[in-house]
C-alpha cells in the first residue's frame, strides 16, 4: 500500500474542482452508442473518478444519478475533505469517497462502467500513469468505457518554453504561494520585454503569456510548477494503451476527428498519408498544433465500427442550443435556411423534415427530445402547414442523417441517452439541485442539469440559493426583498422602472429582475 499520509502539493494549494460535461457518463454512452458499442445505461452504472479532487466534477453527478454508484479517489486529504463536506451539503448518498493512491486502486473497488481520469494523467509520475491505464483495463467491465485526459505534443512544446522558464526562476523557492507569486511577477517581465518585439518568438510568447494571466493562482502552480507535467505525442498514448490491453475509441468532442476545417488540397494529402486512425490523428495533431486532448478508450476486444452510421442515432435524445435571435424559417422544400446555434456556428438545411425538426428544437431549449418523438412532432408541424414532400420512413433516415451531420460538424447539438430533466419554461415552485445551490454559495457558479459550469452574479446567487421547490414566485420576490431590506444584495433600476413610492418601486423593480433572472436560469438549464 502506498502511504497516503504525507501532504501533497494539492492540500497546500488545492486545485479549483469544476464540472466537466466531456466526463459525463451519458457524454460517453452516447459516443458508444455512435460507434456501435453497447454501453452500460449512465442511469444505473457504477463509476470511478481517479483524482477526483474537491468533488466538483463527482458531486453533481451524483446527485442527478440517484440509481448509480459513483467512487472517487485522491491523494489529497484536504481535497477529500472538501469534497466530503460537499457530498454531505448536497445530500448526497451514493459516493464514496476514499484518500487513496491510484497506485492503491485494486480489486476491492469492484468494477465500473465507467472510469474518468481528467486532469491527472499528464501530471504524474510514469508508475502513476501505468497504474491509471492498469486501472482502466482491470477495473472496466467488459463494455466498460474509460475518459482519460492528457497534454499533447507538438503544442506542448511553447507552453514548456514558459514553464521552463517559471520553474528555474522560482527552483529556490517552496512555498506554492510563493512561487506562484514570483512566476507571475516572471510573466509580468516577459510582457514588458516582449510587448514591442514582432518576431515568431515574441508572438507566441505573448499569446501564452495572456492566457497565463487569466488563470488562478491553483492552475499556475499546478500546470507549470509542479515537477510533473510530460506531454506525450498521441501517437506514444496509443501504444501505451495498447500495452495495457485497451482501445483508442474517439475523442470526447467528435468533430475534432475530422479535418473538415482544413482545405481541400490538405485533406488529400492527410487521406493519402494516413494508413489508419492514429496515423490520421496524429497527422491533424501536427497540423494543427494541438496541446490537449480527452480520449475515450475500450478493452481492446470490442470492436467499434468506425463507420458512423445515422440510424444508431435513433435511439439518442437531441436538443440544440440557439442563438440569441430566430429568423422565421420557411419549410418548403428546396429553400435553404441557416439556423445559428449559441456559439454562432450555421447549419443549413433545405429539406423539410430537418428544417422543422430545429425549429421544434429551438424553440424547446434547453428540453431536448427523444427521436422518435422528434420526428413524429416534425412530421406534424409539416402537416399543419400542408408540405408532404417525403415518405415518413425516409424522412426518418434523412433526419438522422442530417444530425449527424450536425455532430461531426461541431454544431452545439445536445446529444444524450438520458433525459436531462431541463425544461422550457420556469416551474411554479423552481427548484436547484442542491449541488448548484451549494456552489452557488460557495463559489459563484453552479453546475447545470447538462453537468455544465454556469456563473452567476449576486443576484443569482441567492437567487439559486433560495430555489430549493418550497417557494413559488411570490414567496422568491418576497424571500429576496428581505436580502435586499437587509443589504445582502441591491438591484439597480432600469430607465424603465415604474414610478411611485419608494417600497412600490422597490418590489416592481425586484419582481423585474425576479422574472427575468428565472427566465436566464431556466434557460441554463440550472431550474427543474
Amino acid at each position: 500500500m502506498t502511504d497516503a499520509s504525507a501532504p501533497t502539493a494539492y492540500d497546500a494549494l488545492p486545485y479549483t474542482s469544476y464540472p466537466y460535461p466531456r466526463t459525463h457518463p451519458d457524454r460517453l454512452a452516447t459516443l458508444a452508442t455512435l460507434f456501435g458499442l453497447a454501453p452500460a445505461a449512465p442511469a444505473g452504472a457504477r463509476v470511478l473518478e481517479l483524482g477526483c479532487a474537491g468533488g466538483g466534477n463527482l458531486v453533481p453527478m451524483a446527485e442527478a444519478l440517484p440509481q448509480a454508484q459513483f467512487v472517487g479517489v485522491d491523494l489529497s486529504l484536504t481535497q477529500i475533505e472538501q469534497a466530503r463536506a460537499f457530498a454531505a451539503a448536497a445530500g448526497v448518498r451514493n459516493l464514496a469517497l476514499h484518500h487513496a493512491s491510484i497506485l492503491d486502486v485494486d480489486d476491492g473497488f469492484g468494477e465500473f462502467d465507467y472510469v474518468l481520469c481528467h486532469g491527472v494523467y499528464s501530471w504524474v509520475p510514469p508508475p502513476v500513469q501505468e497504474a491509471i491505464l492498469r486501472v482502466c483495463r482491470e477495473r472496466l467491465r467488459p463494455h466498460g468505457i474509460a475518459y482519460v485526459s492528457y497534454n499533447t505534443y507538438p503544442g506542448w512544446h511553447m507552453r514548456e518554453l514558459v514553464r521552463d522558464m517559471m520553474r528555474w526562476h522560482t527552483r529556490t523557492l517552496a512555498e506554492p504561494r510563493s512561487k506562484v507569486a514570483q512566476a507571475r511577477a516572471l510573466v509580468d517581465f516577459l510582457a514588458d520585454a516582449s510587448q514591442h518585439e514582432a518576431g515568431p518568438y515574441a508572438l507566441l510568447l505573448r499569446k501564452e503569456l495572456a492566457l497565463l494571466a487569466r488563470t488562478g493562482d491553483d492552475y499556475l502552480f499546478h500546470e507549470h510548477l509542479e515537477d510533473c507535467n510530460a506531454p506525450v505525442y498521441f501517437h506514444e498514448f496509443v501504444d501505451r494503451i495498447d500495452r495495457h490491453g485497451l482501445r483508442y475509441l474517439c475523442e470526447s468532442d467528435l468533430h475534432t476527428m475530422l479535418p473538415r476545417e482544413l482545405a481541400p488540397e490538405i485533406r488529400a494529402t492527410l487521406d493519402r498519408v494516413a494508413p489508419d486512425l492514429v496515423h490520421m490523428e496524429q497527422y491533424l495533431d501536427f497540423v494543427r498544433n494541438r496541446q490537449f486532448r480527452a480520449s475515450l478508450l475500450c478493452h481492446r476486444e470490442q470492436q467499434p465500427r468506425r463507420a458512423l452510421s445515422p440510424e444508431r442515432l435513433m435511439s439518442l435524445r437531441f436538443g440544440f442550443a440557439p442563438a440569441g435571435e430566430s429568423r422565421p424559417v420557411d419549410l418548403s422544400p428546396g429553400v435553404a435556411h441557416a439556423f445559428t446555434d449559441a456559439a454562432g456556428h450555421e447549419v443549413g438545411s433545405a429539406r423539410p423534415c430537418t428544417k422543422a425538426a430545429l425549429t421544434l428544437l429551438r424553440q424547446l431549449w434547453p428540453a431536448e427530445l427523444a427521436f422518435e418523438e422528434l420526428h413524429a412532432r416534425a412530421l406534424s408541424l409539416l402537416a399543419e402547414a400542408g408540405i408532404v414532400d417525403e415518405p415518413a420512413h425516409t424522412r426518418a433516415s434523412a433526419l438522422a442523417a442530417d444530425l449527424l451531420e450536425c455532430i461531426v460538424a461541431g454544431a452545439s447539438l445536445d446529444v444524450r441517452c438520458e433525459p436531462s430533466g431541463a425544461r422550457s419554461t420556469v416551474p411554479a415552485r423552481p427548484r436547484a439541485a442542491a449541488a448548484a445551490r451549494w456552489q452557488a454559495r460557495a463559489h459563484g457558479y453552479a453546475a447545470n442539469l447538462r453537468h455544465q459550469r454556469v456563473d452567476l452574479d449576486g443576484f443569482a446567487v441567492e437567487l439559486v440559493a433560495a430555489c430549493d421547490g418550497t417557494r413559488d414566485h411570490e414567496g422568491l420576490l418576497e424571500h429576496m426583498l428581505g436580502l435586499v431590506r437587509a443589504g445582502r444584495i441591491t438591484v439597480e433600476p432600469g430607465a424603465d422602472a415604474p414610478a411611485g413610492d419608494a417600497p412600490v418601486r422597490e418590489r416592481a423593480v425586484l419582481a423585474e429582475a425576479l422574472t427575468r433572472t428565472l427566465a436566464l436560469l431556466t434557460r441554463h438549464a440550472i431550474l427543474c
